[in-house]
């Protein structure tokens, strides 16, 4: 089993929380925020087990639930610039299969 990618998703979710943290300080205290981010933790390890059913893979399953991990915790601002960014990618690599037929 090639697992070292597996940690990534767990990184993910730590590094939400700790900007989680370092935007609400002032209201919630850094043992308020550990209990939540145990939870995530055991619910990203119970579903390993199911994305490696999916995928067949250990790094696809990594990539399933950090895309996963990603979604749940990102805002709305982030998800209007990736799907804008993901819009002119499309684009440009579409004009650009178009101009090389030509």
């Amino acid at each position: 089993m090639r697992g070292h990618f597996l940690i990534i998703p767990f990184l993910f979710a730590f590094a939400s929380f700790l900007q989680l943290n370092y935007v609400a300080s002032t209201v919630v205290s850094p043992e308020q925020i550990l209990r939540p981010l145990v939870v995530s933790w055991l619910l990203i390890g119970l579903l390993i087990c199911p994305a490696y059913w999916l995928t067949r893979d250990w790094d696809w399953a990594a990539l399933l639930i950090t895309v996963l991990v990603l979604g749940v915790f990102s805002s709305n601002s982030f998800f209007s610039v990736v799907f804008t960014f993901t819009i002119m990618v499309t684009v440009g690599w579409l004009a650009f299969i178009r101009l090389r037929r030509v």
